[in-house]
């Protein structure tokens, strides 16, 4: 086959070889040997004395870039096929193979996967972060014990960062768009960013915009920057917006970024007041679906500045004496409840710890003020929002805050002997009983509430999903779930795949997975749901050892629904246009074709993503084989977690008696914990 070539680029700076110039000979200068040099065949140093362009640097960088990933994603298609063709069975103890059987190596392979899975939370494709701390919240914990239990051996693909430094997302700017592209942009932050984050007032907002166009002189650097925090983050949420499309705004948003942030650096260093505050908080919404590896990383930090700074002021304290007006102490609670959320909603998925108890807090809950008065065509834009006003940002904020005690209680630090020494294993039990009830509470708040069928139902909802699996998955505290935890595991993992479809369904890809820290939760909860079909394979046929007798008796409840995460998961890498989160695609692929084996092939397990229909049709996609609770032999969960220690102590226990786990250290330690 003739291959085209591209022509060699020309030097824009040549002189004679050292040769040449010392015969005192013409040299044509070619490179790389001049033609004199060759006559000779004498050494030639030419490629010393020859210059190019910088814009043909940087071309030929992009492409080994390139060709880099697509080596990648090559050797990683080929490990996959490998891992399938020769790796051992799904459903029971891998053979004895002196290569892999015990071997040290392979155990620091699964923890190193486990890792750069937490770090994923933290660093997003920026996996080379290795000084990058990542909690057990993240999901390393989880994800090192089901591999592990598994005999799943992952293979390694190394990506290169070369090239990836994105300069026009360091100059971008943008000037301010056409008034009609303008309010179309506001009305989009009202309905998706305002709902979720009240923390500025709409009329202040209107106003700010309205003189930024009539009289720009009247606006001040806050309201500048704010004015184009708005537009970025509402032409970012429009991306799948065919209105908006059609408006062909000449700005990204990015650009609208990087506009706002030069007014920022303007008053960011400002004495602590409370719009500094609203100011850090808009950039850590903007940072939270940012897909800059460097915006993923620096959320931490600048979600604890933003505490840090409402500590300061008092934000979260409330004295009737101080006799702030009604619409200001309005503002002042939503910005603490806000910074709130922020901090607990990044802990969470960072590992990290809390800095503020719940305790410590006074400050009242938002509730429907005249801030959030909207005109007639802003309350058409953003129906959820005029009908419901505070009531999403409130079932968010109850979220956060349960989720911080699961944080504080079920990933809470233990010592190498996997002992707690702050509290007892009867402690956290009791702990975790009470998070349940809470959760349940709050999901009767949502059932009655009138966000029914809206996409913010479906967003609380996959946050409630989350939270259930955080607290009953594979975790420090609860190495191996009961038959009560593994129910919930399963019934939370569905309801969160099918509300993420729907999403995808409705509103396109960018409203499921628009960034890493999404790509993340997807990756998880479908490990939930083959961490579960895996299980209850394991447990029922724990008498049986016929490989191809198990394979029958496994339920595969989530195999359409794993299909889902992977179609989700290759469309977000799609979108978010990283090739080195390729990996965790590819990862989930070898890890579901190890638990479902060649079933995985049929038809019940795999979605095509072309097939429009299937997707569009949700109620005709779905049809689990079974309840998730009839599967474990629980009638009800929640009653059932009732039973207390000494019955999860007893499940534990059988599970080892019959050999169903394969036993290691960190089980063996964590098994002599509970039992003690």
């Amino acid at each position: 086959m003739d291959h085209q070539y591209e022509a060699a680029p020309t030097p824009s700076v040549s002189k004679a070889c050292s040769r040449c110039r010392a015969r005192k000979v013409k040299c044509d200068m070619l490179v790389p040997q001049c033609s004199t040099c060759t006559k000779q065949n004498e050494d030639c140093n030419i490629v010393d004395y020859v210059s190019y362009p910088y814009a043909e640097i940087e071309k030929l960088q992009n492409q080994v870039a390139v060709l880099h990933a697509k080596l990648a994603e090559a050797a990683s298609t080929a490990r996959i096929q490998d891992t399938v063709a020769t790796g051992p069975s799904v459903d029971g103890p891998a053979p004895q193979d002196p290569q892999y059987s015990q071997n040290e190596a392979a155990a620091d392979d699964v923890l190193k996967e486990a890792e750069e899975v937490g770090i994923l939370a933290v660093a997003g494709s920026n996996q080379q972060s290795q000084t990058t701390y990542a909690g057990s919240a993240t999901g390393s914990t989880f994800v090192r014990i089901f591999f592990k239990q598994l005999h799943f051996l992952p293979y390694t693909t190394l990506f290169t960062q070369e090239g990836s430094l994105d300069l026009t997302s360091m100059t971008a700017t943008a000037g301010l768009p056409p008034f009609t592209i303008a309010k179309l942009l506001w009305n989009v932050y009202i309905a998706r960013i305002h709902i979720w984050w009240p923390f500025l007032s709409l009329y202040s907002l209107r106003q700010a915009i309205q003189h930024i166009y009539k009289d720009p002189s009247r606006c001040n650097e806050f309201q500048k920057f704010t004015v184009f925090l708005v537009f970025a983050l509402g032409s970012r949420e429009s991306l799948e917006n065919e209105d908006y499309k059609q408006m062909r705004d000449l700005n990204s948003p990015i650009a609208y970024f990087k506009t706002g942030l030069r007014f920022f650096a303007q008053f960011g260093d400002h004495d602590r007041q409370i719009f500094n505050i609203q100011a850090v908080l808009l950039l850590g919404v903007w940072m939270l679906h940012s897909n800059s590896s460097s915006h993923i990383s620096d959320l931490w930090q600048m979600s604890r500045y933003a505490m840090s700074m409402a500590l300061e002021t008092g934000l979260h304290r409330h004295n009737k004496t101080w006799c702030f007006p009604q619409d200001e102490l309005e503002i002042r609670n939503r910005t603490w409840w806000s910074v709130y959320a922020l901090e607990r909603q990044v802990a969470v998925f960072t590992g990290r710890v809390l800095s503020v108890r719940d305790h410590a807090v006074q400050a009242l809950m938002a509730s429907p003020s005249s801030i959030d008065q909207l005109t007639e065509s802003e309350a058409r834009a953003a129906p959820v929002f005029h009908s419901s006003k505070t009531l999403p940002f409130n079932l968010i904020v109850q979220l956060r805050r349960i989720a911080g005690r699961v944080l504080e209680s079920i990933y809470i630090a233990r010592g190498p002997d996997g002992r707690c020494p702050t509290a007892s294993f009867q402690d956290i039990c009791n702990m975790s009983k009470e998070i349940h009830r809470d959760l349940e509470e709050w999901k009767k708040q949502l059932d009655d509430s009138r966000l029914k069928s809206s996409r913010e139902h479906s967003e609380l909802k996959i946050e409630y999903c989350i939270i259930l699996l955080l607290l009953n998955r594979p975790s420090p505290t609860f190495m191996v779930p009961s038959r009560e935890m593994l129910s919930i595991c399963s019934g939370a993992a569905s309801s969160a795949i099918r509300h993420w479809h729907k999403l995808a369904v409705d509103y396109g890809i960018s409203a499921a997975c628009p960034s890493p820290r999404q790509l993340h939760s997807i990756l998880l909860v479908g490990l939930a749901a083959l961490y579960c079909d895996w299980q209850s394979t394991m447990v029922t046929s724990s008498v049986t050892s016929s490989v191809s007798s198990r394979a029958s008796m496994a339920p595969h409840r989530h195999g359409q629904e794993t299909a889902v995460v992977l179609d989700l998961l290759e469309r977000g890498i799609k979108l978010i246009n990283e090739p080195a989160l390729s990996k965790f695609r590819d990862l989930f692929h070898a890890a579901r074709l190890k638990v479902y084996g060649p079933l995985s092939s049929k038809n019940h397990l795999r979605v095509d993503s072309d097939d429009s229909n299937a997707f569009a049709q949700p109620a005709q996609f779905w049809n689990p084989p079974s309840d998730p609770a009839s599967m474990y032999g629980v009638q009800n969960p929640m009653e059932a977690m009732e039973d207390g220690l000494d019955a999860y102590r007893n499940e534990v226990t059988d599970l080892f008696d019959a050999g169903v786990l394969d036993i290691d250290n960190m089980l063996s330690n964590w098994y002599d914990a509970i039992m003690s």
